[in-house]
Order: C-alpha cells, then sequence, then structure tokens
C-alpha cells in the first residue's frame, strides 16, 4: 500500500483541498464557518496540518494546535469513501503525527508532555483510545501521555 504523510504547506489552495476533503469525511454540504475559522488558524501558523495520501490521493487529514497546554488534535478525518473499509487511515495518520512530536514541539516551542483530544462520537473515542488516550483530567477530553525525547 502505497501512503505518504505530509505536513501540508499552508498556501489557500493546500488548505482548500483539505478542507473539502474534511467536508467530504463528514458527509456535509459546506462547513462555511468552520472552514474559514480553520483556514485563517492555519494560514495564520496558528494549527498546522498533515494529510495522508494513497497513492498520491489525499485521503485523511489531522490539524494540531497548542491548546490545552497539550498537542492538541484539533481535527481528525478521514475521506467518507475510506471510512472503515481497513485502511486504518485515521489512525496511522494519528500515530504517525504523534511520532512528529519534536518536529512540533519545535514549530509552537514548547514541550508537550500529553496529548488531548475532544472525541466527537463514540466510534471515534474507541479509535482514540485504542492507541493509549484517556480520561485522565477532564471528563470531555481524552489525554494520552507522551514519551519523553531522550
Amino acid at each position: 500500500m502505497n501512503i505518504s504523510y505530509n505536513l501540508l504547506i499552508p498556501t489557500r489552495e493546500n488548505v482548500k483541498t483539505l478542507e473539502c476533503l474534511r467536508e467530504n469525511a463528514y458527509q456535509q454540504a459546506s462547513l462555511v464557518e468552520e472552514e474559514k475559522y480553520y483556514t485563517e488558524r492555519i494560514l495564520s501558523g496558528k494549527i498546522l496540518a498533515y494529510k495522508a495520501s494513497y497513492n498520491k490521493e489525499p485521503v485523511a487529514g489531522i490539524y494540531v494546535s497548542n491548546r490545552f497546554g497539550s498537542l492538541y488534535i484539533d481535527q481528525l478525518f478521514v475521506k467518507y469513501e475510506f471510512q472503515e473499509k481497513g485502511y486504518y487511515f485515521g489512525k496511522k495518520l494519528l500515530l504517525e503525527t504523534l511520532q512528529r512530536k519534536k518536529e512540533i514541539e519545535n514549530y509552537f516551542n514548547e514541550i508537550f508532555a500529553v496529548s488531548k483530544i475532544f472525541p466527537i462520537n463514540q466510534k471515534a473515542r474507541q479509535i482514540y483510545e485504542s492507541v493509549g488516550y484517556e480520561y485522565l483530567d477532564s471528563n470531555w477530553l481524552l489525554t494520552k501521555v507522551l514519551k519523553r525525547e531522550e
């Protein structure tokens, strides 16, 4: 399987492509207000975006920031046609992103001891829990303790 994971170069065109993928993932005609919010935050550098491509076609995206004193997962989404098909693009992209912790810490000039995420539904919660997220200090944010770099 030819999968690549890349940091998104934050141009309007690239962000628009990823936002269209997010709309497809959620099966919503238009996320206009949210799209504007994420577009501006990515272009201003407040959010980093990564994408997963399968045979050069974008199939998943993840948005990360430094909210809640953590490596915060703002969004994780998979193209609708690839959801629940056994590819695990979302889970793989999440794990790949966590492996890039040092890169993200350097970008935000912060050290992250934990990663946090707000699960939008039970299915998402199960995915996050399968990679080590749990409710530690909040009943609405899942937290994963991150390994320290030596």
